[in-house]
């Protein structure tokens, strides 16, 4: 489905090949939905319920689904994909996918999904790094409580002092 060159940029975009894909039935049991790229990948966040957001907006069978890590999406070249999760309902953005700087192959390219193993892509993502200015905006038992959170150990009980111990605890 993808080129050994594909890699997802910390901006969300995509980059290298993904192959133009035809007779891939297990998709969809929509004739139209079965051709086309699609882009595998894995999330390593995990909740409930998830949303899937084509270009600003999720249809009705893509929103608040039940969880699931390994995703396909049926992309083309002008599409952006906003991954959210949840425990009750999805609206913590996972990833945002932007497929604008990735190369389409041509459809005179198409390789039949009989002969096409999967490759998935594992999407890591990472904690949302927070700023002094953020920090110094929280009380220090929610910086303490949002450190615990993240593996941080906050020794110190001045406000400077726990921001800059948090600020070290997340580089």
């Amino acid at each position: 489905m993808v080129g050994e060159d594909i890699a997802v940029h910390e901006d969300g975009n995509v980059t290298g090949t993904i192959h133009y894909v035809k007779e891939y039935k297990n998709f969809s049991s929509v004739v139209e939905e079965q051709s086309g790229h699609y882009f595998p990948f894995k999330l390593t966040k995990s909740g409930t319920v998830m949303t899937i957001e084509k270009n600003g907006a999720a249809e009705k069978d893509k929103e608040n689904i039940t969880f699931d890590s390994d995703i396909i999406l049926r992309v083309d070249k002008d599409d952006t994909f906003t991954i959210k999760v949840g425990e009750e309902t999805a609206d913590d953005e996972v990833v945002t996918l932007k497929f604008c700087k990735a190369n389409m192959e041509e459809d005179s390219l198409a390789i039949s999904m009989n002969v096409l193993s999967d490759r998935n892509i594992v999407l890591e993502t990472s904690p949302h790094k927070y700023t002094q200015e953020e920090l110094s905006q929280m009380t220090v038992k929610d910086i303490k409580a949002l450190a615990e959170d993240s593996g941080i150990k906050i020794t110190k009980v001045i406000k400077t002092d726990v921001i800059n111990e948090f600020l070290e605890g997340q580089a």
